[in-house]
């Protein structure tokens, strides 16, 4: 792998035109990505005989149209003179020699903008197998499948049918209980995601190659834990682990920690070493696969309390960071099976050749029906390519591939840019340019592997290395707001990337935009101590709402944007706003199948296709076309449940039509008197009109099914009934929906149930010059910017687990299958647990990911709005996989309070203050009154009666808050701290501070820091711009050395050492700062000697935060 270029971001963005060379660039949120991306091709059209040369790939039809767009843009703007804009010079000057070239080839882009190849994979692979079917094995060009999830059912249930034929069928389904319905949907699932299991199908042929990829993907999992392990783990515990394990041993023999007892340095990663690395995750972790708390070390752990080896091991535990990733290996090699059974692999067998039956079913649909799904067409593309001659001829015609949101890829789309490239060589006069942000990879869920991303970083594409540049500058967003991010990311992600867990390290953003006055992120909570009630959220929502709205006067179109996880988590605030005539614009978040009038009229669908379908035509019966009570629908079906209803009702007309036609007196009194007994008037009135529409079908056969659907939903006066001004265009979609789709009139009502739920409400009567709110998902909002960004309903659990027919594990060319588990299993099977371990872990960082977009998309302020829930007057935690936990520990959500605050916060709020106050004697205003200050302060010196290892804690966290303060502005902090007592609490929780001093000791924290910033010499420290904080150098010696503050005095260098020592009781000022001065002023003075920095002088001076003092050295 070439190394990432570290010049400045001008530079790497000037060397990615080079057209000569192949480059991977990670663009972050609001990097410019798109223009750079414009800017490559004009650079490479320069150099190519026809414009068809250069391929460049995308994934939406939407970005295709943008992408080719920005090119005729930036080809016009080289007609005209030099821009005045500086950042359109590049973009000027390209577009210029492009225009000569295109001249004097005769291409006349502008006019003829299809000549710039911009595909979306789908569309590559399509052309592909449309222009050598016959290479492909259909033998004609194909049809894309309208509703591929019929063919998908289809071939499960033929499957299932032939269970008498199979005996691997049957044992499938007896597993699953002989629940049909879940085996169908289980296979047709399984169906839909092929390409990401058919290609490793082979793999697992055998039990004997099956177990041989276990073993392959333990020990690469063995080896990378050991490679992120700390440095000398093995060697600074190998015997704290064998004493504990001895003395775990003695009363346990049969304990899995006696394969520790022997621990020695060479450890080596293979599968021999597995029983040793699940006895170590029984010494590292808890339960819950988290890192020992160093106050849960005891005796039946073997750590007995005052032992020795206990004090190592906690002195160890102790200084591990959180997001190491070494934590999350040894957790899941917890699950790591030894080998695989007998039983298991007669039950994997027989799911294996289950799957390879119903992909040949599958086929034969296919076939039957002469269409393919977009997964077929892509796999067959992959296979003409595979023709080395016909892979020749393609190649021969491509000399620069580009890719955008390559981050999004899955393994087939890596395949075609693998085999299309797999003639190309370095230097060979072709280039690949690859552009993406694994930071804002969140489409797992469709198959997007992230570790293909951080794979070509590593690897490259075949034989061509690709040039690694990163680029740093944001344009969106405002100075503080990007200050936030990167100091919430950096801690959020994990350390290192890792392509096999889909892990991705934090790269922090250079803002190129000045700060705004206010706060960059203001969390809104509402506290509750129950379950809320209806629309209460909502309600407190729609204030915060009209205050941001009243507090941007710059508002306009785009200003301002709600954000959620799911459709799901609006709860009612769509319903809300539109009450209070607050303008919006949901974006693909209100499906069709929620509509009433769409409900009925599937309804109507059901009862016309399936007279025998009884709910359906009740439903029709009740619903506003006619409007039956219940009691009438008793009264006229009550007492037979087996004839159908039309039947029933067709009896009912022919009556009323023979009493109408009869001159027999006799015949219509007793007509008359039988109908009047049974229903009254206005019901039976109401039934005619309906039934003289649905029973009469004489006209059915003349017209395209869903033209005679629009005929009956006139005569029902449909548009009418429903009191909503998109009537006409929603049932209108529905109509264009069944011509698209069933044209012949052989409806699937299910499937076309499925397909309405992905069309969306089309209109929500906005104008679009005036301000509205955006309301869309976070997956919907990428590649988007907003002023404002609201989240909402960060609160709520985000799980995405769905049981399968079998877990499969797919990454860096192993592969591994799993059975799926019986409902009457107790537990999962051991080779699920293990890969279904490595999924929740891509799961979650995917999570991270997925709010790091949501952030991303605001340019100058972030609203958090949620409930936030009260037990016993304490705050409970947000979900583990919920988004808000993200954040939970960087908002500060006191300033935020309303009147609807509950009053148990109130009243907790006045016994801060009153410790506010009691405490705020201890940090003196006037440095001469310290000693008199300190002297008969009970609580003071209880609270230094903590052992050593809390009062470091209080120290740690003491310098992190003024080192965030320093890093991300002064004003984004109240300086009221005492605000902050209840996240300062969670945050010594964190770090193991469990002791009854813990309230007095947040109190203290936020006491010293609320003094530190009303203080002169504090707001100089934090606030001074030129400065570099918790920054690492090397001195001349080459040792580390950890700065907290280093201030650029222009002459010179002021490096500023926090220091919460304290003083002595009986010691006056002037013996403790001569004190501190002996006992650090050495180490100090070293550091300013050794010159860390450069040529300039580097002073040096202790700064106590307690007493607010700053000394020279």
């Amino acid at each position: 792998m070439q190394s990432c270029c570290y010049l400045d971001d001008g530079d790497l963005r000037e060397r990615a035109l080079d057209p000569k060379e192949s480059f991977i660039i990670q663009a972050p949120a609001g990097s410019g990505k798109t223009e750079l991306l414009t800017n490559r091709i004009l650079s490479l059209l320069i150099t190519v005989s026809n414009p068809e040369e250069i391929l460049a790939i995308t994934f939406t039809k939407k970005a295709v149209s943008e992408m080719r767009n920005r090119v005729i843009e930036k080809l016009k703007l080289g007609l005209g003179n030099i821009p005045s804009d500086l950042s359109d010079i590049t973009s000027w000057k390209l577009s210029k020699l492009v225009l000569e070239r295109d001249s004097l080839m005769g291409w006349d882009l502008i006019k003829n903008p299809d000549r710039i190849n911009i595909k979306t994979f789908d569309s590559l692979c399509f052309n592909l197998i449309s222009n050598f079917h016959w290479l492909s094995g259909i033998g004609r060009v194909p049809s894309i499948a309208k509703d591929d999830r019929k063919h998908f059912k289809a071939a499960a249930f033929s499957t299932i049918n032939s269970a008498d034929d199979y005996p691997y069928v049957r044992s499938l389904i007896s597993h699953l209980d002989i629940n049909i319905q879940y085996v169908e949907t289980c296979i047709a699932d399984m169906l839909a995601r092929r390409d990401q299991w058919l290609p490793i199908l082979k793999y697992c042929s055998s039990r004997d190659l099956l177990q041989k990829e276990l073993h392959s993907i333990i020990e690469r999992d063995i080896k990378k834990l050991l490679s992120l392990m700390p440095a000398n783990w093995i060697e600074d515990l190998q015997q704290t682990i064998r004493i504990a394990s001895r003395i775990i041993c003695e009363d346990n023999d049969s304990s899995i920690l006696v394969n520790l007892l022997d621990l020695d340095c060479c450890f080596e990663p293979n599968i021999s070493n597995l029983k040793k690395i699940k006895a170590l995750a029984s010494i590292f972790l808890t339960s819950k696969n988290e890192l020992r708390n160093p106050k849960g070390l005891n005796k039946k752990i073997g750590f007995p309390a005052g032992s020795a080896h206990r004090k190592i091991f906690s002195e160890w535990l102790m200084a591990v960071k959180d997001n190491n990733l070494w934590i999350p290996y040894l957790a899941m090699l917890r699950y790591a099976p030894y080998f695989i059974t007998e039983n298991q692999w007669i039950l994997l067998s027989d799911q294996l050749k289950v799957l390879s039956l119903s992909v040949n079913n599958l086929l034969l649909q296919f076939d039957q029906q002469e269409e393919l799904d977009f997964i077929e067409i892509s796999q067959r593309s992959v296979s003409i390519l595979g023709n080395k001659d016909f892979l020749l001829e393609i190649a021969s015609k491509i000399s620069h591939i580009l890719v955008d949101e390559f981050q999004d890829t899955n393994n087939v789309h890596f395949k075609l840019l693998e085999t299309i490239t797999s003639g190309w060589l370095q230097n060979c006069g072709k280039s690949i340019f690859i552009v993406g942000d694994p930071m804002q990879s969140i489409y797992r869920f469709r198959g997007a592997d992230v570790g293909l991303f951080l794979n070509v970083v590593e690897n490259g594409i075949g034989k061509i290395k690709l040039f690694f540049l990163r680029l740093v500058s944001n344009f969106r967003s405002q100075l503080n707001l990007v200050n936030w991010i990167n100091s919430v990311f950096e801690s959020l992600f994990p350390a290192n990337n890792d392509k096999n867990i889909g892990a991705v390290s934090y790269n922090h953003s250079v803002p190129i935009n000045q700060k705004l006055d206010g706060k960059a992120v203001s969390f809104h909570p509402l506290f509750s101590k129950n379950v809320l009630e209806d629309d209460t959220l909502e309600k407190f929502s729609l204030q915060v709402i009209r205050k941001i709205l009243e507090n941007s006067p710059d508002n306009h179109p785009e200003s301002t944007a709600i954000l959620v996880n799911s459709r799901n988590n609006l709860g009612n605030i769509i319903k809300v706003l539109s009450k209070n005539n607050i303008p919006f614009r949901a974006i693909e978040i209100t499906s069709l199948s929620e509509k009433p009038m769409i409900s009925d009229l599937i309804q109507i669908l059901r009862a016309l296709i399936h007279p025998g379908d009884r709910l359906a035509w009740f439903s029709v019966l009740r619903s506003p076309f006619c409007g039956l009570k219940l009691d009438t629908l008793h009264k006229i079906f009550g007492s037979d449940h087996k004839t159908p209803v039309p039947v029933i009702l067709r009896k009912m007309l022919d009556s009323y039509y023979s009493r109408i036609e009869s001159s027999d007196g006799f015949v219509r009194f007793m007509i008359e008197k039988n109908a009047q007994e049974i229903l009254p008037i206005s019901e039976y009135n109401r039934l005619l009109r309906v039934a003289h529409v649905l029973l009469h079908s004489e006209y059915s056969g003349l017209f395209p099914f869903s033209s005679w659907i629009r005929y009956l939903w006139d005569l029902l006066e449909g548009s009418s009934v429903y009191n909503d001004p998109d009537v006409e265009n929603d049932i209108e979609n529905v109509f264009c929906l069944i011509d698209r789709i069933y044209a012949n009139g052989n409806i699937d009502v299910d499937i076309l149930e499925y397909e309405i739920s992905k069309l969306f409400i089309t209109s929500d009567h906005v104008n679009l010059d005036k301000p509205f709110i955006e309301i869309m998902t976070i997956h919907k909002a990428k590649g988007l910017q907003f002023d404002n960004v609201i989240l909402y309903g960060t609160h709520h659990s985000s799980s995405r687990n769905h049981e399968s027919i079998m877990r499969f594990e797919n990454s860096l060319g192993n592969a591994l299958f799993a059975p799926i588990k019986s409902k009457v299993d107790d537990d999962f099977d051991p080779i699920t647990k293990y890969i279904q371990y490595k999924d929740k872990l891509r799961d979650d960082y995917e999570l991270d990911r997925l709010i790091y977009v949501a952030v991303t998309r605001a340019k100058k302020r972030i609203h958090i709005i949620s409930p936030v829930f009260l037990k016993e007057e304490k705050v409970i935690t947000p979900p583990s996989d919920s988004l808000l936990i993200r954040l939970w520990y960087h908002l500060d959500y006191f300033p935020s309070f309303t009147s609807d605050v509950i009053d148990n916060f109130e009243s907790k709020h006045k016994e801060h203050d009153v410790n506010h106050s009691l405490i705020s004697r201890i940090v003196c205003d006037d440095v001469l009154n310290i000693e008199e200050l300190i002297v008969d302060k009970p609580k003071w010196n209880c609270f230094w009666e903590l052992d050593y290892n809390h009062k470091s804690v209080i120290d740690i966290l003491i310098i992190d808050w003024l080192t965030q303060i320093g890093k991300t502005g002064i004003d984004n902090y109240s300086k009221e701290f005492y605000r902050y007592i209840p996240v300062i609490k969670k945050q010594l929780l964190r770090k193991s501070f469990f002791c009854d001093s813990i309230e007095s000791a947040a109190i203290f924290i936020a006491n010293v820091i609320e003094n530190f910033l009303k203080d002169d010499i504090g707001l100089w420290i934090l606030s001074y711009k030129k400065s570099y904080r918790d920054a690492t150098f090397i001195d001349k010696e080459g040792n580390f050395f950890k700065a907290d503050v280093i201030l650029d005095l222009n002459n010179k260098w002021l490096l500023i050492d926090y220091n919460l020592s304290t003083i002595n009781k009986g010691e006056s000022i002037e013996d403790f700062l001569n004190r501190m001065k002996t006992d650090f002023g050495y180490k100090l003075s070293k550091y300013c000697n050794n010159n860390l920095i450069d040529k300039k002088p580097l002073n040096a001076a202790l700064c106590f935060p307690i007493y607010k003092l700053l000394i020279n050295i």
